[in-house]
């Protein structure tokens, strides 16, 4: 199944890694891109960590270039997609993997302060508009373009997880 998106411009954001084992969403998404033939730009706040996924993509023969962004600053996805954008000349697949909730605050609905309410809002939802708002002129003029925007399983199960369904293998 290789070659699905050859030739396609991604732009990841998230596409980092938080410390750990595993592979995170974000790096995982780019790089399969990148292995499927897209031309990738990977978006993270943390430089170290978008420049070892374009490692490892490189690493494999794919193409892709660092961007550092933060989501919670308009001006700052508005320059990582024009980035994209003049880097490549098109922007086909806008795939937006940043989301928090534990590391920002979050809470039970009658324990959650508003400061962190805001903080999750900030990072979950308005990065993920900031993003489309701009990409989607880019996609407009094109005439084509793929919107993915995910979310934690935190949305369909009681969240935080109790301390005896974390230890659970799924």
């Amino acid at each position: 199944m290789a070659d699905r998106v050859r030739d396609k411009v991604a732009i990841v954001f998230g596409a980092g890694q938080t410390p750990g084992e595993t592979i995170g969403n974000g790096r995982a998404t780019a790089v399969l891109l990148a292995s499927e033939g897209a031309k990738v730009l990977v978006v993270d706040r943390d430089e170290k960590s978008a420049v070892d996924t374009v490692e490892m993509i490189q690493v494999k023969g794919g193409e892709a270039q660092a961007f550092v962004a933060d989501v919670v600053s308009e001006s700052q996805v508005r320059a990582a997609i024009e980035a994209c954008a003049s880097a490549y000349g098109r922007i086909d697949i806008l795939h937006n993997n940043v989301g928090a909730s534990l590391a920002l605050g979050d809470a039970p609905a009658t324990e959650l302060e508003a400061e962190a309410f805001d903080r999750i809002v900030d990072v979950n939802l308005r990065g993920m508009w900031f993003a489309c708002k701009h990409a989607i002129p880019v996609m407009r003029e094109q005439e084509t373009g793929s919107i993915v925007n995910i979310s934690s399983m935190a949305v369909r199960h009681a969240y935080p997880l109790p301390e005896t369904r974390r230890r659970r293998p799924r």
